[in-house]
């Protein structure tokens, strides 16, 4: 009985599999309109979100089909429609471009599909607060995806990473198989995504992936994380996702001190921070796989074996490589935006900041 339960769904990810590997053999029609702020304007299919939506469904029909509990069917259901809402989302966007507040409400409508079927983040222990928090949370780990989205590679290959780390860790068997399947959607996608390209994701995939990953700090506390203060929590949850938080955090950072919205895309990511220092998107997403598994690894462990030392070490780990990473994207942002922040904002900054800027910028000591 049990070799047959596992005999189903391993044949169904090798079907995905399959598809998601050949299908952009035979699809070449260009299918996104192209902008001046992308990093790459080539003109290529943005068919890989479909690969990650074909994942979704076969793993809820297959789950609805063996699962007996119409709470556990609930929960699962509000995770398959969250994350076709957020598919269509992304469709409309990559398709007719859709303003930022339109989509933004979409976003907290796939939040609150998310929230009605008891996705709840366990921070403070305050339903209302936890409740917030939660929408937030969702809310802006779809944007964090869709921002990292912005170079070959890159945003799969961190979610492919923390996708295989959850298929490994003490979580509802069901849900295990929702990685497995989405791993492997990734692993044929990253077959023709891996630098140079022949297909996107675009931000039906983006935002799909980023509604998937929110949800991964809260199958993990199901295990068991009411040890851990709310600090504690906050730095682990953002160590599970890892980069796409901070890409979007030193993002906002820098655009809101450029004095431009933080919607208007451009080519100021950490990606591209790393493509100036490296001079290679190939290494750039060798480097952010090595960063990626060691936020996911620290998380892990210290919400495996739960002591404070452990704790306070994620804490450590999470701020040095925030710092690390703060620096590598300042110093190394592409033109025009490598001088823009400290024109707007030194007059403005404490001066152990504003020296701090102007080291990353190549400016030496103030005179």
């Amino acid at each position: 009985m049990m070799a047959g339960f596992i005999m189903i769904p391993m044949m169904l990810a090798g079907l995905i599999f399959i598809i998601a590997l050949i299908y952009p053999v035979i699809i070449s029609k260009p299918t996104y309109q192209t902008f001046e702020h992308r990093w790459n304007k080539i003109v290529k299919p943005t068919i890989g979100g479909t690969f990650f939506l074909i994942a979704v469904i076969v793993w809820a029909i297959w789950s609805l089909l063996v699962m007996d509990s119409k709470q556990d069917k609930f929960h699962l259901l509000s995770v398959a429609i969250a994350s076709a809402l957020a598919f269509l989302v992304g469709f409309i966007d990559d398709r007719f471009g859709t303003a930022p507040f339109p989509k933004l409400l979409g976003q907290v409508f796939v939040a609150t599909v998310l929230l009605s079927g008891g996705w709840i983040l366990p921070l403070s222990g305050i339903p209302l607060i936890d409740s917030t928090f939660t929408l937030i949370w969702i809310v802006a780990l779809q944007n964090a995806y869709n921002f990292f989205d912005n170079m070959d590679g890159v945003a799969g290959t961190v979610a492919i990473i923390l996708f295989l780390f959850m298929i490994f860790v003490p979580i509802g068997f069901i849900y295990k198989f929702l990685f497995l399947f989405l791993s492997v959607a990734l692993l044929g996608f990253l077959f023709h995504n891996f630098p140079p390209s022949r297909i996107y994701m675009g931000d039906k995939g983006s935002l799909l992936l980023g509604t998937v990953a929110s949800i991964t700090p809260m199958l993990l506390c199901q295990s068991g994380c009411a040890h851990l203060n709310w600090i504690e929590k906050f730095f682990l949850f953002t160590s599970f996702v890892g980069l796409p938080v901070i890409d979007i955090i030193l993002v906002v950072i820098h655009r809101l001190c450029r004095k431009t919205p933080p919607w208007v895309g451009g080519t100021d990511h950490l990606s591209h921070s790393f493509h100036s220092l490296l001079g290679s998107e190939r290494k750039v997403v060798i480097i952010f796989a090595i960063l990626q598994v060691l936020f996911v690894a620290s998380a892990g462990i210290s919400l495996r074996f739960g002591n404070f030392i452990l704790s306070v070490g994620t804490v450590v780990i999470w701020l040095f490589m925030f710092l690390v990473l703060f620096v590598v994207h300042w110093r190394y942002v592409p033109e025009p935006y490598n001088s823009l922040c400290y024109k707007h904002t030194s007059g403005k900054l404490p001066p152990l900041l504003r020296r701090l800027l102007m080291r990353c910028e190549g400016r030496g000591h103030p005179a």
